[in-house]
């Protein structure tokens, strides 16, 4: 039985952090081979670059089409470049521009498939991805709500997931209202992650704390590398140092519920404060703050925990207590 690929069961998990190639790989078919093999020793889950017919995509106007010329990948290179993913052990997928591209990649079997943010209102295009039956990654930049909510209900009965992007090449900090991203979690009830537009890895290291799921920043060879998105495409090395901080926010994040370590209830007897005499007592006198401390101790004998506090105060000593000791209730006068 064929195993069905599902990006949710991933996500439960982990933070899936893609590398996205995009086009850096010049239409090189070895470049890409290097830059998926790079990724994957930097820790990334995934890559992906796009494919797009630039006589489809693009009017000849376009800064775009001259681009894309002569950059795609042949079916059969596809299929190869899945097939070296899986042996590096990193997921391959790719953004389709246009429906003959779309045919191509679902020939060529990618287990995902991601909507652009330029392609977010080609409504013709998401109607034939929404009928491949994989998990769909849509971003949002440039977009009002409006075409966020057309374009979700065309899939609803898909698996499908949002990123909060901001299309500026570079994006600044005061353009990505990463507080977005649990408001559209929360309205499109989806889980949504961060699409990068920025020159460092802060913005994703951040909205990984703000619970993005999903994690896609440009990936280039080198910080030397002319390519079309080197700008906002991050170098291996800051790439493997990005994945490292994102799990270790990962880590940090935790669970939801409010929870002491085993470590720190280890630490606990010692580090909390307990009811010592502040000075020598006899029989009769009132224990108040006047003559009671609060003290760390290490001594093992049971003592009594400063929120009980009302359960000695105003009461009269029983027998003589001695300075800087533990009050115990059998010294006491206790009704």
């Amino acid at each position: 039985m064929k195993k069905i690929f599902s990006l949710k069961k991933i996500l439960k998990k982990k933070i899936f952090i893609i590398a996205e190639i995009g086009i850096n790989h010049n239409g090189s078919f070895k470049k890409c081979k290097k830059l998926i093999k790079l990724a994957a020793n930097c820790g990334a889950d995934a890559v992906k670059i796009q494919t797009i017919n630039p006589d489809e995509s693009y009017h000849t106007s376009s800064k775009s089409y001259d681009i894309f010329k002569n950059k795609d990948f042949t079916l059969k290179e596809l299929i190869e470049l899945k097939k070296f993913a899986t042996k590096e052990k990193i997921i391959f997928f790719s953004t389709p521009g246009d429906i003959s591209s779309l045919k191509k990649i679902i020939k060529a079997n990618f287990n995902l498939v991601k909507v652009s943010s330029g392609l977010l209102t080609n409504i013709p295009l998401i109607n034939e991805i929404a009928k491949c039956k994989k998990p769909i990654i849509i971003s949002t930049g440039m977009s009002k709500e409006l075409d966020i909510d057309y374009t979700v209900s065309k899939l609803k009965k898909n698996e499908f997931y949002i990123l909060k992007c901001t299309s500026i090449y570079p994006a600044n900090d005061i353009d990505l209202n990463l507080n977005s991203i649990n408001y559209l979690s929360k309205k499109y009830n989806v889980i949504c992650g961060f699409s990068d537009h920025t020159k460092d890895a802060l913005a994703s290291i951040a909205a990984a704390s703000k619970g993005a799921r999903i994690i896609e920043k440009h990936f280039k060879m080198s910080k030397f590398d002319k390519c079309p998105d080197e700008k906002i495409s991050m170098d291996p090395k800051n790439f493997k140092k990005m994945c490292y901080q994102i799990r270790r926010v990962e880590k940090m994040l935790g669970n939801k519920n409010f929870q002491s370590t085993k470590k720190e209830l280890k630490l606990r007897k010692k580090n909390y404060r307990y009811i010592f005499s502040a000075k020598d007592l006899y029989p009769g006198d009132t224990l108040n703050l006047k003559n009671i401390n609060f003290k760390r101790s290490n001594l093992k004998q049971k003592k009594i925990e400063p929120k009980n506090f009302n359960l000695i105060l105003k009461k009269k000593v029983k027998k003589f207590i001695k300075s800087d000791t533990p009050i115990m209730m059998r010294s006491l006068h206790v009704k």
